[in-house]
């Protein structure tokens, strides 16, 4: 959540910058951005099942926490994703800066939430939808097909 925080902070400012110096801009970074999405949602629908389950880390490490910062503020598609996601709800007339701060603490307690739900239930999902053929082959389907048909909403809307 820190490296999220961080990651739209940035992103937030840095589009606030170009939006207020070029607001007919808005258009491409949301075809781009829904473009990119549309691409996520591809690779998922053609991924195997088995790519999308992460071994659990038992968390021995004393630096989990610094790690795994480090490793969401060095993911690109983190960057991409906020950078095209959040300028298709940019309210130039409220502000860019302050429209983003809104969208960032809505997504920020949302994602936690849902972080926490995973956690708890993941490992017996996962386990179980290993085991099943059906999971296997139709999971990432049906959740490529949502991803990229979210990113086509964001293209045509």
């Amino acid at each position: 959540m820190t490296g999220d925080v961080a990651i739209m902070s940035l992103v937030a400012l840095g589009t606030d910058a170009v939006l207020v110096r070029h607001p007919e801009w808005l258009s491409a970074i949301r075809v781009a951005g829904g473009l990119y999405v549309c691409w996520l949602g591809g690779k998922v629908f053609l991924s195997p099942l088995d790519s999308m389950v992460v071994s659990r880390d038992d968390g021995s490490s004393p630096r989990w926490y610094l790690r795994t910062v480090g490793i969401t503020l060095l993911n690109p598609k983190a960057v991409v994703f906020f950078a095209s996601f959040f300028p298709l709800f940019a309210d130039l007339s409220r502000g860019v800066g302050s429209t983003y701060l809104r969208m960032g603490l809505v997504f920020t307690f949302l994602s936690a939430s849902y972080l926490v739900v995973f956690a708890t239930a993941g490992s017996r999902l996962a386990h179980g939808l290993q085991g099943s053929a059906f999971a296997r082959r139709w999971v990432p389907r049906g959740l490529g097909t949502i991803i990229a048909g979210f990113g086509a909403w964001m293209v045509l809307g």
